[in-house]
């Protein structure tokens, strides 16, 4: 948790995302966020990529109900287009976007921020 009221997740490189990785998220994001929703930022380690059953699970309410808005930063070319499939094909509940940046994704989700 930033104390701008964002929450922060860095994604280590070289890993494969799961589902049982996600689940684990909601009970940490349940925890530090005393049951409130917060929008997010995630930035992804080089290599980092997710499964599709995972890309589908996070696109849904159950993972997103801690949740107001999600701002992906992605490295690379493949990241991007996965990104996209994600967009298309799960269709996040939240607001979501991709960028290049962290600083732009940061003043994005700024309109989400409960002041």
């Amino acid at each position: 948790m930033r104390s701008d009221g964002i929450v922060e997740v860095l994604l280590k490189e070289n890993i494969t995302i799961s589902v049982a990785m996600l689940r684990e998220q909601v009970d940490v994001f349940k925890a530090m966020g005393d049951n409130k929703k917060y929008p997010m930022v995630f930035v992804a380690g080089k290599f980092t990529v997710i499964e599709s059953d995972a890309r589908t699970f996070s696109a849904s309410a159950d993972y997103n109900k801690y949740s107001t808005a999600s701002a992906y930063v992605l490295n690379s070319l493949a990241q991007k287009l996965l990104g996209n499939v994600y967009f298309k094909i799960d269709k996040p509940i939240v607001p979501s976007k991709i960028f290049n940046v962290e600083e732009e994704a940061t003043n994005w989700l700024y309109q989400f921020v409960d002041k």
